[in-house]
């Protein structure tokens, strides 16, 4: 058990390389999902902007304990790091520029224990601020 999470594509641009009428938008995770009775299997990647691996139980629990201690409250302990098994929920793209923040902050600190778990971040906030959909966890 563990906690990953993905930002999706955003419908429009996948739409644009397999064309109009073939997906439709998860209004939460903004997944674009293939219609009824399309034809072919489309490749997780065309679907997937970033897959990031937070951690096992455990790392997500020395994760959140570390990050309760540096910054208190925060989108990164309320929302990611509250557990290490929770999926389903999101971090909205409303919530980016405070969490983009947060990171700021932990990097700042340089401790080389969250540096893999900072990068993973990056990488899903990165995406999610190019596709404008949230990180959603799976």
């Amino acid at each position: 058990m563990g906690l990953d999470a993905v930002v999706y594509r955003n419908g429009g641009s996948v739409s644009g390389i397999y064309g109009g009428g073939v997906f439709e938008s998860d209004s939460t995770t903004g997944e674009a999902v293939p219609k009824e009775g399309v034809a072919g299997e489309i490749p997780e990647e065309v679907l997937v902007a970033s897959r990031q691996r937070i951690g096992n139980v455990d790392q997500v629990g020395f994760l959140r304990q570390e990050v309760q201690r540096l910054l208190g409250d925060s989108v990164l302990t309320c929302k990611v790091l509250y557990s290490g098994s929770h999926s389903g929920d999101v971090v909205a793209v409303a919530e980016f520029p405070k969490l983009r923040r947060e990171l700021d902050v932990l990097k700042r600190r340089r401790d080389v224990r969250l540096d893999s778990f900072l990068e993973a971040m990056d990488s899903l906030l990165a995406a999610g601020e190019a596709e404008q959909n949230p990180i959603v966890f799976v």
